[in-house]
């Protein structure tokens, strides 16, 4: 090129043309790429919150629909175990009741634990020496 860049009225030589061309296609192609990769990101950012907010719903539709069902399942669990205790229940006695009792049982073992020995009858072959 010149030596003049601002002289419009110079002729130039098509490698100097060639020149200009291709550093203008270098910068024209950086500003294209970084153009692209603003849009490209503008766009993956609204995708990617429109996609969280569709996964977080359903996140919580799911959280719902399992706390509903598990505790359905806990409380029909929490009847069979009362239904359990209170069949077991209904065949002891009270703790009322057993303490009615209580003195006539403790008899009955004093008197077994602390009675005389009874005296052994002979068998018959005891009886023969």
């Amino acid at each position: 090129m010149p030596d003049n860049e601002d002289d419009m009225e110079a002729p130039v030589t098509r490698r100097e043309l060639r020149e200009e061309f291709a550093k203008f296609e270098e910068r024209f192609e950086r500003k294209l790429d970084e153009k692209l990769d603003e849009k490209l990101e503008q766009k993956f950012t609204r995708e990617f919150t429109v996609f969280r907010r569709e996964i977080d719903d359903k996140l919580a539709e799911v959280n719902r629909t399992l706390s509903v069902e598990l505790a359905r399942h806990v409380n029909a669990v929490a009847e069979l175990l009362r239904t359990e205790i209170r069949a077991l229940g209904e065949n002891k006695p009270t703790l009322t009741e057993v303490l009615e009792t209580l003195p006539r049982r403790v008899e009955k073992l004093e008197e077994r634990v602390f009675a005389p020995p009874k005296r052994r009858t002979p068998t018959r072959a005891t009886r023969r020496r």
